[in-house]
């Protein structure tokens, strides 16, 4: 079982990671391979989309995150 915290408003997958994302900034990924989750805060989602392996995530503040599906760790702002 996984316990978020918060509540989940998008599950879906860029390959074969599992994404949760919460409106209020938590994305939760889930690592087939290694069969662990990885939580990680950020600025509160009001968009988002997947480009091929990437997520970008627009938050509340006007940043724009994008995410690596092999660096889900490292979050970069532009």
């Amino acid at each position: 079982t996984f316990q978020f915290t918060v509540s989940v408003d998008h599950l879906f997958f860029i390959g074969s990671q599992l994404v949760a994302l919460s409106h209020t900034g938590k994305v939760g990924v889930w690592h087939a391979m290694t069969q662990h989750w990885q939580i990680q805060d950020v600025i509160p989602i009001t968009s988002f989309d997947t480009a091929g392996s990437f997520l970008l995530l627009g938050c509340n503040n006007g940043s724009i995150y994008y995410i690596g599906k092999c660096q889900f760790s490292k979050f970069m702002r532009f």
